[in-house]
């Protein structure tokens, strides 16, 4: 617990509930990825075979020209993360209810979001190549394409044009969903676009509460921690799942016990450790937007 923040849930009041604070509630992110499970220090999560080009056989018993297969490999290094906080057995006497479940509960949502930041770096930050996994490739030099901002927030136009590059890039639509990452903003964008309102239009799937859930083939996910480049644009991030990978390294975990150098108080920990890299740049877009 907090040195001075128990102060305010002591017994002043006849409620019995703990509420937790408006917050994200975990990873929002994780089930638009390709999941994985793995042990160790760092784990390949695909080993990649380019494309080669045919020689033309012109004569006759022609020696055989041998071509150099592109070969490399996709690696993901797991981080690990943690949060704990005391509860003063003195102190439960004094509050109506036992704040360990709530303390646990918040815990593993602040790990949640924590994964949704390492998977949103994995999709557009520094990967790691090569046999072992010792090459830094950038998103840029991985194949992955940046739109421009254009002034203007979320557009269809943008949509259009980044499904455009990855149909160019050869990523089977038939066999492949596509994510668009989008926050609050984005997603006010889209309602005040005519082609996703109207019927007339491809009609949009959206949630009970009015939410955008799908629109031309693409797949919409809400996430508030999108981060913004240079220019101050939010990055909104589109591509193929396939391309997206998420690990975990032995789940998140929360224990509860007592500390013998702290008088036995109980201690409320949560640990995780994960991980998130993309398979392929072509298969990833960044959408700026103007907010």
């Amino acid at each position: 617990m907090s040195f001075d923040q128990i102060e305010v849930a002591h017994m002043r009041t006849y409620s019995n509930l703990v509420q937790l604070l408006l917050q994200q509630r975990g990873s929002v992110l994780a089930p638009c990825c390709t999941p994985h499970s793995f042990k160790g220090k760092a784990a390949e999560i695909v080993e990649q075979v380019g494309a080669t080009e045919a020689t033309e056989i012109t004569n006759r018993h022609a020696d055989t020209e041998l071509t150099e297969t592109p070969h490399a490999a996709r690696w993901m290094r797991p981080r690990d993360f943690g949060v704990a906080d005391m509860v003063d057995e003195e102190d439960l006497l004094r509050i109506l209810t036992d704040p360990k479940s709530a303390y646990a509960q918040t815990q593993q949502a602040a790990l949640g979001r924590k994964r949704d930041d390492i998977i949103i770096d994995g999709a557009i930050g520094n990967n790691f190549t090569g046999n072992d996994g010792g090459n830094v490739t950038t998103f840029a030099n991985d194949g992955g394409t940046t739109l421009l901002a254009g002034g203007v927030g979320m557009t269809v136009q943008k949509l259009r044009l980044a499904k455009k590059t990855l149909m160019a890039n050869f990523v089977d639509l038939d066999h492949d969903e596509l994510w668009c990452w989008i926050t609050a903003e984005q997603h006010d964008d889209l309602l005040g676009q005519t082609q996703v309102v109207s019927g007339d239009f491809n009609k949009p799937i959206f949630a009970t509460d009015g939410r955008i859930e799908h629109f031309f083939g693409i797949n919409f996910k809400h996430c508030e921690r999108l981060t913004l480049d240079g220019n101050g644009d939010r990055q909104s991030v589109f591509y193929a799942k396939s391309g997206m990978h998420a690990g975990m390294w032995n789940g998140i975990r929360t224990r509860v016990r007592e500390r013998p150098d702290k008088w036995d108080n109980p201690q409320v920990a949560t640990k995780g450790t994960f991980g998130a890299a993309r398979s392929e740049g072509e298969k990833f877009v960044i959408i700026p937007c103007v907010e």
